[in-house]
């Protein structure tokens, strides 16, 4: 296959770490602000009554978003849009390694012109990390997108304290007349929760020895299609975001028309029922960044990361290819492949290391983005069994930092016609409706409870915290002040 991934900085192990949801707003990110038809904070390429950035009526949310198109002011010319963080040289101030770049876009492309969304991260001026997605796909509704950033290491010399974040339209020799993109709700992200891989330099490369097909093989009538695992470890509940996949096309992508991404149970050390799936339709390769519809929170325990891409192979053998590494987490990665379009006579999930495929390697190249918490305290107040499912106002409210969520689980009656406890979970939104927080999710007996949330690292702001029991749901309103 002769594939690539270049990775433009240094990559080091992530680990599961005890991070939190930080979302980031980049100034006028939203566009609601702008003088003329330049947004304010930013920088464009208008001069002289050539404006290929303007404001734009279509936004996700607000009144307005940007608008960037390639002009032709002359027969033969095109002036591709510009828009970048105008406080140069550094941009914008930031304080802690960002994981992702997010926002949602909308794109008409000509003539295979692609939209260039590039991150650029820096400490005293010089480059620290940084990251870019080329988009050349249509597409006619708002679709959110993921910059993954990478960074020379995690260590505070690495840390960065500005950001500048360059968007435009790119090709060679030139772009075309009438390719248009929106660009709206600008916003970093710091929640990387787990890593599967370490690179020892700054570019990796695989071919298929190395390398394993996840693909549902549209003209082949079968799937061959790779699950790795991850682990969740005692006492911490992920809520899981997003996820990048690394891997490479044989043919740049040639018949890609979708790609799914399944989470599945755990069984007995192989891929089990999937309990999470999603789409993407955003060819964004080599690697793939897909940030999921939904969130889903996730116990401790084991669970399996499957991926693969729906596209014929046709004569030319268009496939995609799972990268994978030496560095071992976990059990070996699984594969399988029923229909035996590859001849490995696998139609069961079996240990791809142990099948000679992927070159041996025990796992795949994958990140998980989301946030994780540690277990919360959930106390029992009362010795009384009540008779309602309720959720009290939180107290203090507003408050900084802590405050006390109480709530009653009456008994239910059970299929076998008895009383039993249920399963209980107390989630916590922000005002965009993410969850942020996951402070109960298990079986509780029948009694009044106490549980604490500590919003120390959260920005000031509303919140919104949801009890439910699969009967019923309650939701109320906090406020954060500091």
């Amino acid at each position: 296959m002769n594939a690539m991934i270049a990775r433009g900085f240094l990559l080091l192990l992530i680990l599961p770490l005890a991070v939190y949801a930080q979302i980031t707003q980049v100034p006028n990110g939203d566009f609601e602000s702008w003088s003329g038809n330049t947004p304010t904070g930013w920088f464009t390429g208008n001069a002289g009554g050539i404006d290929p950035v303007t404001p734009s009526t279509t936004s996700f949310t607000g009144s307005l978003s940007m608008r960037g198109s390639v002009l032709s002011p002359f027969p033969g010319s095109a002036v591709p849009p510009y828009a970048i963080t105008q406080t140069l040289p550094n941009g914008f101030a930031v304080d802690r390694q960002a994981q992702y770049l997010t926002g949602f876009f909308q794109y008409t492309p000509v003539g295979g012109d692609q939209l260039t969304i590039q991150v650029g991260m820096t400490k005293n001026g010089g480059a620290v990390g940084g990251g870019q997605i080329m988009i050349s796909q249509a597409r006619s509704g708002w679709t959110r997108f993921i910059v993954d950033i990478n960074y020379m290491s995690d260590g505070p010399q690495h840390t960065p304290d500005h950001c500048v974040i360059p968007i435009t339209i790119f090709n060679t020799p030139q772009t075309h007349a009438a390719s248009t993109f929106l660009i709206d709700n600008l916003a970093l992200g710091s929640t990387k929760v787990y890593s599967s891989f370490v690179f020892e330099d700054s570019i990796a490369v695989f071919d298929p020895p190395n390398a394993v097909v996840s693909q549902n093989i549209l003209d082949r009538g079968g799937t061959a299609e790779a699950a790795d695992d991850f682990v969740i470890p005692p006492g911490e509940r992920w809520v899981l975001q997003a996820v990048e996949i690394l891997g490479a096309f044989s043919r740049a992508g040639q018949g890609f028309q979708s790609a799914t991404v399944n989470i599945r149970a755990d069984d007995n050390n192989r891929p089990g029922a999937v309990i999470f799936t999603d789409t993407t339709f955003i060819n964004n390769g080599p690697n793939f960044y897909v940030v999921f519809s939904d969130t889903i929170g996730l116990n401790p325990g084991r669970y399996w990361l499957n991926f693969l891409v729906n596209m014929p192979m046709g004569i030319d053998s268009s496939l995609f290819a799972w990268a994978t590494t030496p560095t071992s987490h976990g059990a070996a990665f699984q594969w399988r492949d029923p229909a035996n379009i590859f001849g490995r006579n696998l139609p069961q999930w079996s240990a791809g290391n142990q099948s000679g495929v992927g070159g041996g390697h025990p796992d795949l190249v994958f990140e998980l983005v989301g946030f994780n918490h540690a277990s919360t305290d959930v106390r029992p107040i009362s010795s009384e069994l009540p008779t309602q499912f309720s959720l009290s106002q939180n107290f203090p409210n507003p408050f900084n930092p802590t405050t006390h969520i109480e709530f009653r689980v009456p008994a239910r009656t059970t299929q076998a016609g008895g009383q039993g406890s249920g399963f209980v979970s107390l989630r916590i939104f922000d005002v965009l409706g993410r969850e942020v927080a996951l402070l109960v999710n298990q079986h509780l007996p029948p009694g009044s409870y106490r549980a604490n949330w500590n919003a120390d690292e959260f920005p000031s702001g509303v919140y919104f915290y949801t009890l439910n029991d699969g009967r019923e749901s309650l939701t109320k309103r906090m406020i954060l002040t500091k």
